[in-house]
């Protein structure tokens, strides 16, 4: 039986970002991540709690790299190693992946998922006494499963737009979307900022859309929208992946200063952005999801999760306004 329940880590997760000095870390995601994991697996050795095997979509995007690092390193303190794979999106390797966390006995499964597709080896790790939480998309077995309402997400987007449209262009401009069909999460986010827009700011003006789904195409947005566009300063992205891309090349462009771009995740270089007055002017954030991700898995092992729940996480939107509650220079 499903018990469905509504917690916000984000005040917690929102301090320990700032604790742990995530809004000025340097170095890339990637190897962040790598350090992290030799540190936790020398911290739990000690303790001998196990290992917690934990799936990321990619490690080559910061958000998922950071989130993993972060969810090794509070799952150190308990005494547990974070054992960190990506599955590059793939719903094959993913499945691989957890049919080897099975074969090695992990304690417990923190999986990111983009879909269902790993629902069976899930019940397989179950069934072996694995607990597992997935955080994402909600799939059919888990012990506990975090989700954020991301048409609400989406929704808040389109909000922060909306709102700065109306204070800095009299309610009229000329907007771009970045898009996604590659999951449900991401679908949901963009119909989400497309409502908020159409209610809150119908003076704007959708000139251009274009899908962005790896590494590297919100530069390609950017670049293409300034040829076709050029007049316009706005654009709402579902990920903040594509948002810091976008800077960059205003930056190189030397865009007009009151062009804005408004993400989702609150990445670290993004809440930097933001804080220095930069071209980003607004994110979703949900604290730090690693930190809110360990303490569900450790929830799971303490026992406080029974029946199969479903945790809706609430996010927060980040402006110029209230950055100082998210970053600390």
């Amino acid at each position: 039986m499903k018990k469905i329940t509504r917690r916000s880590f984000l005040k917690a997760s929102a301090a320990a970002m700032v604790a742990s000095g995530l809004a000025a870390c340097g170095g890339s995601a990637s190897s962040t991540a790598v350090s992290s994991v030799a540190s936790a697996a020398g911290s739990a050795a000690a303790a001998g709690k196990g290992t917690i095997g934990i799936l990321m979509p990619t490690l080559n995007a910061e958000f998922f790299a950071v989130t993993a690092n972060s969810m090794a390193a509070r799952l150190a303190e308990e005494g547990y190693t974070g054992n960190i794979q990506g599955f590059d999106n793939d719903a094959a390797q993913a499945v691989s992946v957890i049919e080897n966390f099975i074969t090695d006995g992990v304690q417990g499964i923190a999986y990111m998922t983009v879909d269902t597709a790993g629902d069976d080896a899930l019940k397989d790790a179950m069934d072996a006494g694995i607990k597992v939480l997935t955080c994402g998309v909600e799939n059919a077995n888990y012990d506990v499963c975090q989700i954020m309402d991301n048409k609400a997400t989406g929704y808040q987007i389109g909000e922060m737009a909306a709102n700065y449209i109306n204070e800095n262009f009299g309610g009229s401009a000329k907007v771009a979307y970045i898009t996604s069909t590659k999951s449900q999460n991401k679908m949901d986010r963009v119909e989400g900022y497309r409502q908020a827009m159409e209610e809150l700011c119908p003076g704007a003006d959708v000139v251009y859309e274009a899908e962005c789904v790896d590494v590297g195409q919100g530069t390609t947005f950017a670049e293409n929208l300034n040829t076709l566009h050029p007049d316009c300063k706005i654009i709402l992205s579902y990920s903040d992946t594509y948002t810091k891309e976008i800077a960059e090349v205003w930056n190189a462009l030397s865009y007009p200063k009151d062009a804005a771009c408004f993400g989702h995740d609150a990445e670290a270089a993004v809440l930097k952005n933001i804080a220095e007055g930069g071209y980003i002017k607004g994110t979703v954030s949900a604290g730090d999801p690693g930190v809110a991700m360990a303490e569900g898995m450790i929830g799971c092992l303490n026992g406080e999760y029974k029946d199969h729940e479903l945790v809706v996480m609430a996010g927060t939107e980040v402006t110029p306004a209230n950055i100082g509650d998210f970053y600390k220079a």
